[in-house]
């Protein structure tokens, strides 16, 4: 099977970024097929939803998953900074351009990931850690891998 993961980072202010991850376990064990990430342009922020709900309906269609699961944000308190509120946006705009591609795709943060797996966030984020360095990517693509990870166990 194979399974995409991904993460929205505050990668610079007001530019948020994607990061994906394709995990395939067809061998037996989970590996990296793809690691990418799509940096926002500096444009006004409906154009950044627009272009980037786009850009991740075309890559998971071009990808040939079958399942999304998108890393929602942790937060305890409603998004406070600019910032946040831009990064809650994308993270809207990344969930319907997935779900347009492929029906089974799932939002969850990293507690629910540990929730469905029955393992703990920190449990979960080690698993998305080992995948990712044992493929030589660079750590920014942790959360997207931890959920890519969950989508092949759901």
């Amino acid at each position: 099977m194979r399974a995409a993961g991904i993460a929205v980072a505050g990668a610079s202010p007001g530019r948020p970024a994607i990061r994906i991850v394709v995990v395939d376990d067809a061998s037996g064990s989970a590996v990296i097929v793809k690691a990418e990430e799509i940096t926002s342009a500096e444009v006004s922020t409906v154009e950044q939803l627009f272009q980037a709900g786009r850009a991740i309906e075309s890559r998971i269609t071009g990808l040939a998953v079958s399942r999304v699961v998108v890393r929602e944000a942790e937060t305890q308190y409603p998004a406070r900074t600019d910032g946040q509120r831009r990064r809650l946006k994308m993270e809207g705009a990344v969930v319907a351009a997935a779900r347009a591609a492929v029906a089974d795709t799932r939002l969850g943060a990293g507690s629910d990931f540990g929730q469905w797996r029955g393992m703990s966030k920190a449990a979960i984020d080690a698993d998305g850690e080992a995948l990712v360095s044992a493929a030589g990517e660079h750590s920014k693509f942790v959360e997207a891998a931890a959920a890519a990870l969950v989508g092949l166990a759901l």
